[in-house]
Order: C-alpha cells, then sequence, then structure tokens
C-alpha cells in the first residue's frame, strides 16, 4: 500500500491530467486552482491551513500572478504536492487529519417497548353499559360498543335481562375504567 504521501502525490498527477484539455492558452485563476486543489486532493485539511501553505508556496514561486495557463496547471500541481512532501507538510496533514479516528458513533436512541396489548378475557356479542353497581339502577360509567373487549375481574349475583340469566361480571375496560355488566353479552376473547 501507498503511504499518506505518495497516495496523495498519485491523487494530485491524476487530478492534474485530467484537467489538462485541448485549450492550451485558457488563463485559470490561482484561487480557482487552489480550490480545485483542495477539494480534489486536500479535502481532510481545513481550507484555513491549506491555504497558508498554498498562498507561501505561490508567492515563493510565481511572485505575484494571479492566473496560469492551463498546460501550466499539471506541472504546478505535481510541483505543490512535491513541496508539501519536501518540507514534511503532507506528513504532518496525514498524521493529524487523515488517520485521526473517526468520531465516536452516537448510539441510536432506544425506543421504549410498545406496551403489551390489553389482556382482554371476554368481547361484547352487544352494546353494553358498564355500571357502577350490581344493579341496573346504578350509576352507568359508559356504554361500550359491540365487539369491545374486557378483562372479567370476577363474578357477582345472577339476574335476568332479555329472558336471558346471567351473573353480573366486574370487568376492566381497555382505558382502565372498572365497573360491572350483564354477563349474558360475553363471550371468550379466545
Amino acid at each position: 500500500m501507498y503511504s499518506g504521501s505518495k497516495r496523495l502525490l498519485l491523487a494530485a498527477l491524476v487530478f492534474a491530467a485530467f484537467t489538462t484539455s485541448a485549450q492550451a492558452q485558457a488563463q485559470i485563476p490561482i484561487g480557482m486552482i487552489e480550490e480545485l486543489i483542495h477539494d480534489q486532493v486536500f479535502n481532510l485539511v481545513p481550507e484555513a491551513e491549506f491555504h497558508r501553505v498554498f498562498l507561501a508556496y505561490t508567492r515563493e514561486r510565481y511572485q505575484g500572478r494571479t492566473f496560469l495557463y492551463q498546460p501550466e496547471i499539471q506541472d504546478f500541481t505535481a510541483s505543490f504536492v512535491l513541496y508539501v512532501t519536501a518540507n514534511g507538510t503532507i506528513d504532518a496533514w496525514t498524521k493529524k487529519y487523515a488517520e485521526q479516528p473517526a468520531p465516536a458513533r452516537q448510539p441510536a436512541p432506544t425506543r421504549q417497548p410498545a406496551p403489551p396489548p390489553f389482556p382482554a378475557t371476554h368481547r361484547l356479542t352487544a352494546d353494553l353499559k358498564l355500571f357502577a353497581g350490581q344493579d341496573g339502577a346504578s350509576q352507568v360509567i359508559v356504554t361500550l360498543k359491540k365487539g369491545n373487549g374486557v378483562q372479567v375481574l370476577g363474578y357477582g349475583g345472577y339476574a335476568d335481562m332479555d329472558g336471558i340469566t346471567a351473573k353480573w361480571a366486574q370487568v376492566k375496560t381497555e382505558d382502565g375504567k372498572t365497573g360491572w355488566l350483564f354477563s349474558g353479552y360475553l363471550e371468550d376473547a379466545k
């Protein structure tokens, strides 16, 4: 495998080869070249730090020129990479930025488990009133719809309704209400 500096040099040369085209006399601003080299080759390095090194190199080599001709880009890119390799900058950048451990992943938020389904033991075969006591004259808590599930907590005395004789059943509804209803209209939930 290639070391960090060799990989960067290889990437820079490949980048420079692709930027050379048939338009031999096109002038390209050095700022644009800096941006392209940073984005394509040195993208792990913070822009401010890269700009400082790039500016020092262009001042030293090009004494105030603000553009390059397109055929010069390949030579410029290769010589810039050699410059940062020779003075140890690539090794420092590789050590500081490329080989940093990836930031620790935040654990995924834990989901609260869904509450268990209501343990209905019986279903209503008709609409029924839920009473406060074992008597049709007691206060009505709520009217339950046919098909609703209830949990039978116990049984009370017998009653006759609609020609059916059955016990009063103390039940708990899915929304937590407790009361009594006539068990002649209950069936097993299973």
